[in-house]
């Protein structure tokens, strides 16, 4: 072990000897680049600590589609009905929804399997730090332990704003969301598609 420590010592000896002392241009150039991963995790390292003091949300998705044209209340029928929905965040993942359609209006029973939100708001986010607390949707827990939120859709394949309130921080985050009509039956609709 003595005799690997001694000639691990020598060898590093001969290898710092072999450097030299010339300072030419890459020598420097590699003392820059040395010292260019400092700064840059210096610098990621700020901007961490700013990012954490501020609003963080994760990425927006797109939502929706090309050439999106509305699907109004007055162009279904009567029923309920799995519809897909598109959300703007990867954090806001919606296990299902129904829509229920009946003469007079539309809802929407969004299914969370989480407990991640308290409620949400159908509006922005800075709508939804100003309202008043009874205009926010407040979920119920359903058979499968699922939470469920019951809120207006004023028409399909539009981009439809929500907030919503974070359980853990206690924040509103703003969504878009997107109800599409090419997830329903042929039969929801009065006339043929």
């Amino acid at each position: 072990m003595k005799k690997r420590i001694i000639a691990l010592s020598v060898l590093t000896m001969l290898v710092l000897a072999s450097c030299g002392t010339k300072k030419d241009s890459s020598q420097q150039s590699s003392t820059s680049a040395a010292t260019a991963p400092q700064t840059t995790a210096a610098t990621t390292a700020e901007a961490t600590t700013e990012a954490t003091t501020e609003h963080v949300t994760a990425a927006q998705n797109e939502v929706g589609f090309e050439g999106m044209t509305e699907v109004n209340i007055n162009e279904l029928n009567m029923g309920n009905y799995n519809v897909s929905v598109d959300s703007s965040s990867s954090m806001f993942k919606i296990a299902g929804c129904i829509l229920h359609v009946s003469d007079h209006d539309m809802i929407a029973d969004i299914i969370i399997d989480s407990k991640s939100y308290d409620a949400l708001f159908m509006g922005t986010e800075d709508e939804a730090k100003n309202a008043a607390e009874s205009d926010r949707i407040i979920y119920i827990t359903n058979e499968n332990g699922q939470s469920v939120f019951t809120v207006p859709v004023e028409a399909l394949d539009k981009e439809i704003q929500c907030a919503a309130l974070s359980a853990k921080k206690q924040e509103w985050y703003g969504r878009t969301l997107v109800f599409r009509a090419d997830s329903l039956p042929d039969t929801a609709f009065k006339e043929a598609r």
